[in-house]
């Protein structure tokens, strides 16, 4: 596994009916099929070969070579479109539009400033991209080494805000894969059932599917999980947590307010936190 197969779903996104709505930047690797719509008010970074099959609304995006985008395309700012890229819909752009050649827009485009058309679209918007993943990442600290002496005070808390990373490869619908860890933030609501290496819940969160892991499990207190937790390694269940199906895993690690509503099996042991308080009841009942 390597560090652009990690997915990260940022805190308070929410998945509706055909459309992803997140209040940070989303980040989308190449050869990548997202089937849904996106919305947020940062940027939309996507590279080669992605396929959006909805409506987007953002402030700045920038798409790859060969992209293909289902619906429309409302941009709050600039628009950076990759050569041979295709758009059913419409294309409405309030700033710049940076525009490959070959470029399909079916139903037309409105741009409020400068058109620019390149072949092809310009390095610096692949060093962003690469760049942009590193960041959001979890990279090593020679990373925020660089951004110290690259940016000021200011611009590093801008480019350490979270980020939604999609991997390279994914096919981001109702089923999503990937062989890296998948990390999803506080207060979401996520529809669709997940597999991955280890799988990490935020509190607050609900996920309507269940959960395939390779390695850990983590659920963070007061998430929600609509389906079975399955995982070849350990699982952790916090406080007020609640899994509408059954849990499956070598190693358990339950709290004593946390809830079940299935068979949990163990191939190793299960145990019940905190240790402390199960003691002191246990104490009590021999009494």
């Amino acid at each position: 596994m390597t560090k652009e197969d990690i997915l990260i779903i940022p805190n308070e996104t929410k998945i509706e009916e055909r459309l992803i709505i997140t209040k940070e930047d989303i980040v989308i690797g190449s050869n990548s099929s997202i089937e849904y719509g996106l919305k947020t008010p940062g940027s939309i970074i996507a590279g080669d070969r992605v396929s959006i099959m909805g409506n987007i609304e953002t402030k700045d995006i920038t798409l790859g070579l060969w992209s293909f985008v289902e619906g429309n395309i409302l941009c709050n700012g600039d628009a950076f479109i990759g050569e041979k890229s295709e758009i059913k819909g419409h294309l409405n752009v309030e700033n710049n539009l940076d525009i490959g050649k070959d470029v399909n827009i079916e139903e037309g485009f409105e741009v409020n400033g400068w058109i620019t058309i390149r072949n092809p679209i310009p390095i610096f918007v692949y060093f962003l991209i690469f760049l942009s993943h590193l960041i959001r990442t979890e990279e090593t600290e020679k990373i925020e080494e660089i951004l110290e002496e690259t940016f000021n005070e200011e611009n590093n808390e801008k480019t350490s805000k979270e980020a939604m990373v999609l991997p390279k490869n994914i096919n981001f619908s109702s089923e999503v894969a990937t062989s890296g860890d998948i990390l999803i933030g506080e207060r979401c609501r996520f529809v669709g059932n997940i597999r991955g290496n280890e799988i990490k819940i935020g509190k607050e969160t609900t996920l309507f599917g269940g959960i395939k892991a390779s390695e850990d499990v983590h659920l963070n207190k007061d998430s929600i999980i609509h389906g079975n937790v399955d995982s070849d390694e350990d699982i952790e269940i916090k406080k007020n947590c609640n899994v509408l199906g059954d849990v499956k895993g070598k190693r358990i690690k339950l709290h004593k307010k946390a809830h079940v509503n299935g068979t949990i099996h163990a191939v190793d042991w299960v145990e019940i936190l905190p240790k402390k308080d199960v003691t002191q009841e246990n104490k009590i009942k021999d009494l």
